[in-house]
C-alpha cells in the first residue's frame, strides 16, 4: 500500500507547467529521467521512439516561433519526442507505423512527466506545433517524426488543481 499511494501522490500533484525559473537542468539529471523512460512498455516491444533533447536557447526561440501551443516562459529544455516511422512499419507493420506509436508517445510522456515531477521538476506537453518546420530545424532525418514537445524545468509557478469528474461520470460497469 505504501508504493500505492507514494505513486497516487505523484500522479494527483504533477501539474503542466507553463513558466519556468531560471534554473539550469543538469544533463545528468535528465540523463536519468531518460534512462527510466527508455523501459516503457511498447505494442510488440517495438520500442520505436527516439528522444532529441534541445538545450541550445538559439534553437529552441525557433522552434517556438512554430508551436502555438507553446504557452508561457522561461528557462526551459526541450525534449521533442518522436517515432522512428520506418522502424515501427519494419517491426511491427502498418498499424504500428500509422497508430500504436501515438500510445506509444502518451506512456513516454507520461513517464517523464512523473519522473521530472518526483525530482522537483515541471514539465508541458505541446502537440500543436509544425512538424515540418521542427524537422528542418532540428535536421531530423526523414524517418523520425517529432510527435510531441515536452517542456522540462525547475517550475516558477505551480498552477491550482483543476476539477477532477466523480467517477461516476467517467466508470461504466458492465457485469
Amino acid at each position: 500500500m505504501e508504493k500505492f499511494e507514494f505513486l497516487s501522490n505523484i500522479i494527483k500533484t504533477r501539474r503542466t507547467i507553463r513558466y519556468f525559473s531560471d534554473q539550469e537542468i543538469s544533463k545528468d539529471l535528465l540523463i536519468k529521467i531518460m534512462d527510466v523512460t527508455r523501459w516503457i512498455p511498447t505494442g510488440s516491444n517495438l520500442q520505436d521512439l527516439r528522444f532529441i533533447i534541445v538545450y541550445n536557447k538559439k534553437i529552441l526561440r525557433l522552434i517556438k516561433m512554430f508551436s502555438p501551443g507553446w504557452i508561457g516562459d522561461g528557462n526551459s529544455v526541450t525534449i521533442v519526442i518522436c517515432s522512428d516511422l520506418k522502424w515501427a512499419l519494419e517491426r511491427g507493420g502498418l498499424y504500428a507505423a500509422k497508430e500504436m506509436y501515438l500510445i506509444h508517445v502518451g506512456i513516454a510522456f507520461q513517464t517523464i512527466a512523473l519522473l521530472a515531477h518526483s525530482l522537483g521538476l515541471g514539465t508541458n506537453p505541446i502537440v500543436s506545433f509544425s512538424k515540418e518546420a521542427v524537422k528542418t530545424i532540428l535536421k531530423l532525418p526523414e524517418n523520425l517524426e517529432p510527435v510531441m514537445i515536452v517542456l522540462i524545468g525547475y517550475p516558477k509557478v505551480v498552477p491550482e488543481p483543476t476539477p477532477r469528474l466523480p467517477l461516476d461520470k467517467i466508470i461504466s460497469w458492465v457485469e
